[in-house]
């Protein structure tokens, strides 16, 4: 009988089930979303930017309200 550690390995390195009837499976070119990654972050770093930069010219340009709950992390 085969030990424990040789099984769960089979199991886990081993197919999940049996794909679909007309399903070829390719697990070396697969879909994937990496390639949007970079530019969502670029997208939101500049977003995120922009508005820091209105906060800040709001508080200390308009307002004329700087104060310390301005600069303290919570």
């Amino acid at each position: 009988m085969a030990s424990q550690p040789v099984l769960v390995g089979a199991l886990l390195n081993g197919p999940a089930m049996k794909p679909p009837q007309g399903v070829k499976p390719n697990f070396h070119s697969h879909d994937t979303i990496a390639n949007y990654i970079l530019p969502t972050d670029a997208v939101l770093l500049t977003l995120s930017t922009i508005a820091l930069v209105l906060r800040i010219y709001t508080r200390r340009f308009i307002t004329r309200s700087m104060a310390l709950d301005d600069c303290k992390y919570v």
